[in-house]
């Protein structure tokens, strides 16, 4: 066969598949936002205050967990047990299925999940050797090793981890494995322990272990939710599984969700797992796409046209709604099921059900998902809830966030209070944006505006002139200041400012 015919059978193959990973990943950017006909699906803003969405009971759990790390520093180990166990069975959350165990070992660490050898292991090696029958010092340890195994690990896919990496990971989890039997010897209830058991196996595919650790831990714990949702997971693609055992897993407790209804959210979680299965499962066309224009996220545009499918949706919404009519508070579940609906085009349910998240819980969804619901709103033009999320992401913030969010959410939040002429309550944040970026003369403008607004004008002119020196063409510095002049009864000075201002502003 000549040359000719060898590149005409080529180009035959290449150019169709080509035009179907176009047809299949490409084009869809182009009805990526259509909105969904969602029906009878309406929302309504609450009236909610925002002292009230920052009031949490998950609050009190990080205060007391803050007590409870200086007395495990103090070597007070039995009311560090008596704390722990006390918050086992309920917590301060009602709607939280993790492991209050495993959340109060976190607020033990300097810093939390990212145990290290030389401090945190050697405190928990004294808390062991002070008693050496406790089952909590047993899980600690194991708890420590396995995060230690998994942070070994890393978080690429299983193809892309190194042999040492996997050498060091299995390392930590032999250790941990040995502390976490101990535990649940001594205390066969102990939850935490039978989660990292689940999911260090996971990590190596040992599905027999998964099974036999899963059907005895669900003996003694059987509405621990997490036991559930770590072997579903197990029975992804990535480890090993497949999407049938996967759903199959998923369906099957499902249909006891009366009994416990986040059984009913296994479901919900499943096709979640799919969906990022989904995404990933990349062209050629995708990867030249975001070669050449990275602005395009093939991921979450590929992730989202799975909740787009109307049998996917309906199967996916009926099993989060069934676990939020009867656990109205669970606030993580809701926020997830409102990111899929926007990113599916289903607007007016991701409206409703992010503020009923945020009403839910918003301290534990934490600061950068407040901010992200704020983004959502301001950009359906919805102003006024946008900046109650991004004053929520303000009054969530530890110090920690990222510069241009903190100085994005106080501009928008000035603003809208600017244009409800609450000025009182506008100038702090103008006041903060400046003291974070003081020589953007943007910035500068808008906080000598502010102080106009609420009659500063000596602290305005001051502003306003220092905007100008920045940058002598800034149209706006000029209108300001004219009407400072104005009011102050200097008209000429007002009428040269003024006139200035107009020659800028064209």
């Amino acid at each position: 066969m000549d040359r000719f015919w060898i590149l005409f059978i080529l180009l035959a193959i290449l150019i169709p598949v080509s035009a179907v990973s176009y047809l299949k990943y490409y084009r869809p950017f182009d009805d990526r936002n259509r909105i969904i006909d969602e029906g009878i699906v309406q929302w309504q803003p609450s009236d909610t205050t925002d002292a009230e969405l920052l009031d949490s009971p998950y609050q009190q759990s990080v205060d007391t967990g803050k007590e409870l790390r200086a007395l495990f520093l103090a070597g007070d180990y039995q009311t560090v047990e008596r704390v722990i166990i006390k918050a086992r069975d309920s917590g301060y959350t009602p709607w939280y299925r993790g492991s209050w165990v495993a959340f109060y070992f976190r607020q033990l660490h300097d810093v939390p999940r990212e145990p290290t050898v030389e401090t945190d292991l050697k405190r928990a090696e004294a808390w062991l050797a002070n008693s050496p029958d406790s089952s909590l010092a047993h899980a600690y340890i194991g708890d420590m090793y396995s995060e230690m195994g998994w942070n070994a690990r890393g978080s690429k896919f299983r193809k892309d981890t190194t042999k040492d990496q996997f050498r060091n990971m299995n390392r930590n989890f032999k250790l941990a494995k040995k502390s976490l039997n101990r535990a649940l010897e001594l205390d066969p209830d102990q939850e935490s322990a039978a989660y990292n058991l689940l999911s260090n196996a996971r990590a190596n595919c040992q599905r027999e272990q998964i099974t036999k650790v899963f059907n005895r831990a669900i003996e003694q714990k059987p509405n621990y939710y997490f036991l559930y949702k770590v072997n579903l997971s197990s029975k992804q693609v990535k480890w090993c599984g497949s999407y049938g055992l996967m759903f199959e897993f998923a369906r099957f407790y499902a249909e006891n969700r009366d009994n416990d209804p986040m059984l009913s959210h296994l479901l919900a979680q499943a096709h979640e797992y799919r969906a990022s299965q989904y995404a990933r499962e990349e062209s050629p066309v995708d990867s030249l796409i975001e070669k050449f224009y990275p602005k395009y996220n093939n991921y979450w545009n590929r992730y989202y046209r799975y909740f787009r499918d109307d049998a996917v949706w309906q199967e996916y919404s009926e099993a989060n709604l069934y676990t939020f009519e009867r656990m109205p508070d669970y606030a993580d579940g809701m926020y997830r099921y409102a990111k899929n609906a926007a990113g599916s085009g289903r607007q007016q349910t991701a409206k409703k059900y992010y503020q009923l998240a945020m009403e839910a819980d918003a301290p534990f969804l934490g600061a950068d998902k407040a901010y992200n619901v704020g983004v959502f709103f301001g950009r359906l033009d919805e102003r006024k809830q946008a900046a109650r999320y991004y004053r929520l992401f303000l009054g969530l913030a530890k110090g920690g966030e990222d510069r241009d969010k903190l100085v994005y959410a106080n501009d928008y939040a000035g603003w809208i209070y600017a244009m409800e002429h609450r000025y009182q309550e506008s100038l702090p944040h103008y006041q903060r944006v400046v003291d974070m970026e003081p020589n953007v003369v943007r910035h500068v403008a808008n906080y000598c505006n502010a102080l106009f607004n609420v009659e500063e004008y000596e602290k305005a002119e001051i502003q306003c002139e220092r905007a100008i020196k920045m940058d002598p063409n800034h149209a706006w510095s000029y209108k300001i200041l004219a009407a400072i002049y104005q009011r102050a009864g200097e008209t000429q000075k007002s009428q040269e400012y003024t006139n200035r201002y107009r020659q800028l502003d064209g």
